[in-house]
């Protein structure tokens, strides 16, 4: 079976997972979507869609690890020379690169083949208000949440909770953060809206499931007390952090395999907070998580069960489709 690896050569867990699935006994290929609009040639025409000469529906199998942005800010950016009208067509061009993206991604996913994780399924809950607001209505443990770009909004709010606030914002991506209370001082309208909750004290889990099931549950050991979210500590984001394996409620596992299932992720990286009365609150389910250094430390075979959940599964999905007929073209390695 031959699988695409869309990820790139500078991420470890890309060529990993690359690695990992050639010592099942199969094929696999990595390429950068991300240098389209850069170095890469795409073309579609009607059914076919090709990536640097290659029939991007002639693959079993898919692992989505990166997708160009629509928002990649250019290497050369900070050339002061750069006009208000070279930022617009940057950020134009870049756009329409994404888009080219989205709707190979999108014409793939009509094919009923396995991919981690699907994209036309889970791209709509990578941002967190909709997942937050889906996870509430399935019932699960989320923290109070409030949405709003008013600070006399965020006042009310706060006056309801029981200790400080973080912000996150809604398209993820960005690290959780204290709230000054001096911010909530006057009545200001703020650049966008913010997602605000209780900061939950307690400690941090991380919970990784793959299909269904959970794959490893450790908790992440933070020395520096100060900081609230975990990947902003020295020791995280060294690759020094230590874990510790974790002894899984069966509550909190309905509760992660759950929002893995809701957000339609087959991959899933779960964060908790284990309070100090040992309940469990749902943080986010993230649908890239950077799983490896786990893996490594702790021993976990996550990206084994995801090799063979594609396996499986590509053997499972429809083997009469022309496309995978296709011979196989000269190959370029992309990034």
């Amino acid at each position: 079976m031959r699988f695409a690896v869309f990820g790139s050569a500078s991420d470890a867990l890309s060529l990993h997972t690359e690695a990992r699935i050639r010592e099942h006994g199969h094929d696999a290929l990595l390429l950068s979507l991300e240098h389209i609009g850069v170095d890469a040639v795409v073309a579609a025409d009607d059914d076919d869609w090709f990536f640097e000469g290659e029939d991007l529906r002639a693959f079993d199998g898919y692992v989505l690890r990166r997708f160009p942005s629509p928002h990649r800010v250019p290497s050369d950016a900070r050339d002061k020379t750069w006009t208000l009208e070279r930022w617009w067509q940057v950020g134009i061009v870049q756009r329409e690169c994404s888009r080219w993206a989205r709707a190979a991604l999108a014409s793939i996913g009509h094919l009923g083949r396995p991919m981690v994780n699907p994209w036309m399924a889970c791209q709509l809950f990578d941002e967190k208000a909709i997942q937050l607001e889906a996870f509430r209505r399935a019932g699960l443990a989320i923290p109070p949440t409030c949405v709003t770009n008013s600070t006399r909004v965020v006042r009310a709010f706060a006056r309801r909770q029981d200790g400080p606030l973080v912000a996150k914002p809604l398209e993820g991506g960005a690290h959780t953060r204290l709230v000054d209370p001096e911010f909530f001082s006057e009545d200001v309208l703020l650049p966008s809206p913010t997602i605000f909750q209780p900061y939950v004290r307690g400690d941090d889990v991380r919970v990784t499931i793959v299909d269904g099931k959970v794959v490893s549950a450790v908790e992440i050991d933070s020395p520096s007390l100060d900081v609230v979210d975990y990947r902003e500590s020295p020791e995280y984001q060294s690759g020094e952090a230590r874990y510790r394996r974790h002894a899984l409620s069966s509550s909190a596992t309905v509760m992660c395999t759950r929002a893995a299932e809701i957000s339609h992720h087959v991959l899933s990286g779960v964060d908790l907070k284990r309070t100090r009365t040992g309940t469990y609150v749902l943080l986010e389910a993230n649908s890239a998580p950077m799983y490896l250094d786990i893996e490594r430390k702790m021993n976990d075979p996550i990206t084994d069960a995801v090799v063979d959940y594609l396996i499986s599964a590509g053997r499972r999905s429809p083997q009469d489709d022309a496309s995978r007929r296709v011979e196989p073209r000269v190959r370029r390695r992309c990034g």
